[in-house]
């Protein structure tokens, strides 16, 4: 199978798991690769990261606009509804050999949706995950593989939750995640460039890099949160870059959080959205990140940075010793992040432990998969398994 490979994405955090893929399938020849861009890409208050995209190079092969001007839990629903008739539309015009969605948000439900009923080969990346965090993104994920057609997991973890959920075994793959490929190839910025760029130096001090969303399951601290997660950073008087939350219901308030923060403590500094090598490059130097982003369990690890995880989202899942779980109270945060970034035992132990999701090479794996399943018609006949037929009872 040869053809179009359409990336859809509505998150900048999105771009890490899709960008080896792409330059992957440029590389091998094997698939000409496309974003089809939404959400947050197209929403100013999100940095418009469209136009990174657009600056890199990348071919984008649609744009749908979908986000409403709302943080209220209504909104992921309407923006999902407008996402799969803008991606029906599309799609129906130009079919790609294969569809791209990744992990847990309203964009890969949209997609897989869009893929099954107009029997486009739809590729789940991140499948199987789990977190016991109450969110919403744990049902959707486990939705959007009932739907795909073939599954990218993570982990082996991930890849048996999959198979519990009745696919057929053949579809399931162990990929590690793309999301460290581009952490080990992006090339070293030096410190003066990095951070004349950025606008902000912490003059050599250790600094945490803050990125914490809402959730869904505990909606009414969302603001509370940042709010703890802030004045802990504060009573540490370390520097702090902070990075605007994602566009799940409460990202208003976690806003405003920011925005109040920001005016009485001179050590922080608050980005929207900063180019991939920069970002890459602070993320190396980070003595932690704190908050509760899934790159503090997958990404973090890899380049030896700890994790101070505050409050609910993402516990529960597949993680390292690198990783403190913390609840979001400003004494409990700041202890954990006094050992993060000053016990030279448990820095020690980060340095070495490494990441749970894989070694870099995702990307190609992938795309290597994708090239050799030719089978369209056994792709599209989905079929559930039963436990016992998965063990060869049935």
């Amino acid at each position: 199978m040869s053809g179009s490979l359409f990336f859809l994405t509505g998150a900048r955090s999105e771009l890490d798991y899709y960008l080896s893929l792409y330059e992957a399938a440029e590389r091998t020849g094997a698939f000409e690769p496309a974003f089809i861009v939404s959400g947050m890409h197209l929403a100013r208050r999100f940095g418009h990261t469209v136009d990174e995209i657009e600056r890199e190079g990348y071919r984008i092969a649609g744009r749908i606009d979908n986000l409403p001007e709302s943080d209220a839990p209504h909104a992921r629903g309407q923006a999902a509804g407008r996402l799969l008739a803008g991606l029906a539309a599309r799609l129906a015009e130009d079919p790609p050999a294969y569809l791209c969605v990744v992990g847990d948000r309203e964009e890969a439900l949209a997609g897989a949706a869009a893929g099954a009923y107009l029997r486009i080969p739809t590729v789940h990346i991140g499948a199987g995950d789990q977190a016991d965090d109450g969110n919403v993104d744990n049902p959707v994920r486990h939705a959007v593989s009932k739907l795909a057609h073939l599954h990218m997991a993570f982990t082996e973890a991930s890849a048996a939750r999959v198979r519990g959920l009745g696919e057929e075994p053949w579809r399931v793959h162990v990929t590690g995640a793309p999301g460290l490929d581009r952490l080990a190839a992006e090339p070293e910025i030096a410190d003066r460039d990095l951070f004349d760029a950025i606008g902000f130096d912490p003059a050599g001090a250790p600094f945490a890099l803050l990125i914490q969303h809402p959730i869904l399951s505990d909606l009414a601290r969302a603001r509370a949160d940042m709010e703890a997660t802030l004045e802990a950073l504060a009573r540490i008087a370390c520097p702090v870059f902070v990075s605007a939350p994602n566009s799940d219901a409460g990202h208003m308030g976690v806003f405003a959080a920011i925005e109040e923060a920001v005016k009485s403590n001179p050590r922080l500094h608050f980005y929207t959205n900063l180019p991939r090598p920069l970002f890459v490059n602070l993320f190396r130097r980070a003595a932690v990140l704190v908050g509760n982003s899934s790159a503090g369990l997958i990404e973090a690890p890899f380049l030896g940075v700890p994790t101070v995880n505050v409050g609910l989202r993402q516990r529960g899942r597949e993680h390292g010793p690198s990783v403190l779980f913390v609840d979001a109270d400003p004494a409990a945060i700041e202890q954990a992040l006094r050992r993060a970034m000053f016990d030279a035992g448990f820095r020690a132990l980060v340095a070495r432990a490494g990441s749970p999701y894989g070694d870099g090479r995702a990307g190609e794996r992938i795309i290597d998969i994708l090239a050799r399943t030719g089978d369209r018609e056994r792709l599209l006949y989905k079929r559930h398994v039963d436990e016992a037929e998965r063990k060869g009872k049935g």
